[in-house]
């Protein structure tokens, strides 16, 4: 994550795709490979990663979280808001996700 934040994204997936065709259930990456799909604006192939850490991972909130963001980045607002609802409560993402959840779904409100 430090490299994704320091702007230096190519790498980290180029490295991370070679990672995960020798080790496809590799979660932890695949959810790293995600964080840096979506630094790159790869939104739908991040969303498909994403996907496959929480189904893995079902208590992940981090991934929740992130997959809301990646829904909502795209536009799928009802997708973001059962992703940001979809984080544990007492996690720390939680306030957060129940927040946007909220604004989503006011913003969906006719």
């Amino acid at each position: 994550q430090a490299r994704v934040r320091a702007g230096e994204i190519s790498p980290v997936v180029d490295w991370l795709t070679q990672l995960l065709e020798i080790h496809p259930n590799y979660i932890d990456a695949r959810y790293e490979f995600a964080v840096a799909l979506i630094a790159r604006g790869a939104l739908p192939a991040a969303v498909g990663q994403l996907k496959a850490v929480t189904q893995a991972r079902p208590d992940d909130g981090e991934a929740w979280f992130n997959l809301g963001v990646a829904y909502a980045k795209l536009g799928m607002n009802i997708e973001a808001v059962v992703a940001f609802e979809s984080v544990p409560e007492g996690d720390a993402n939680a306030a957060n996700a129940r927040q946007y959840a909220g604004e989503l779904r006011r913003a969906l409100s006719p």
